[in-house]
């Protein structure tokens, strides 16, 4: 682990989420989009705005199946994820920073994804993913939370630490396959994370933000990333 600096500021982030959207309370706005139906803007909240999902999330891992000590070739990998919804982004500065938030809430979102069984390739031996693809369809509500810093050395914020809820999972299509669905909802957390991130450092009214969206190779999670428990 990296260690950060004693002079890092560490910022609570409060986040219901399903699909993100947006309005002012008290303070400039993120955007003109509305909070979603079933959603609405801390009454705290300096800043609250919406935001659309409509993002592609990265290929899941091959994922495999241990018998007996040993990994084979079985199981299925997500391709093609798609996450889509509106959610209400609300930020909370609290006095001397010490407690700022962010929440975000999303009433209904869908994940989107193709299912590849896992296969061993002949005869090189290789687990590759099998053509065809099952097309699945997840319907979902979370709340998300997290907390952020700043890393001195890359000029940014990150996510320390977060946690994500699932108040809706409903599987559509989906294999009998439960290491599958905790994939899914692992990318899910991770794509949350990276929204919650860009906002962050894009918006100028946080302290320490850079002001840019993260690149492409930036990781939104801090290197000392844990989950949160509260």
């Amino acid at each position: 682990m990296n260690p950060w600096s004693e002079f890092s500021k560490r910022i609570t982030v409060a986040v219901s989420l399903l699909t993100i959207a947006g309005c002012q309370v008290g303070g400039s706005s993120g955007g003109s989009t509305p909070f979603p139906a079933g959603c609405s803007p801390d009454p705290r909240a300096t800043i609250a705005f919406g935001l659309d999902f409509d993002q592609a999330l990265p290929d899941g891992p091959l994922e495999l199946v241990e018998v007996g000590g040993v990994r084979r070739c079985a199981g299925f990998q997500l391709q093609s994820q798609h996450l889509i919804g509106r959610a209400g982004v609300s930020l909370v500065f609290s006095d001397g920073g010490v407690d700022d938030r962010i929440a975000l809430c999303m009433p209904a979102g869908r994940h989107a994804a193709n299912a590849h069984a896992v296969l061993r390739q002949v005869p090189s031996g290789d687990c590759v993913a099998a053509r065809p693809s099952v097309g699945t369809t997840l319907n979902l509500a979370l709340d998300y939370r997290a907390q952020w810093t700043r890393d001195f050395s890359l000029g940014r914020l990150c996510i320390v630490r977060s946690r994500i809820r699932f108040d809706r999972f409903d599987l559509r299509n989906w294999p009998a396959d439960r290491a599958l669905e905790n994939r899914a909802r692992d990318d899910i957390h991770r794509q949350v994370d990276r929204s919650a991130a860009d906002q962050l450092n894009q918006n100028r009214a946080v302290p320490g933000a850079p002001q840019r969206p993260l690149a492409s190779n930036e990781d939104a999670r801090c290197a000392d990333w844990s989950e949160l428990t509260e």
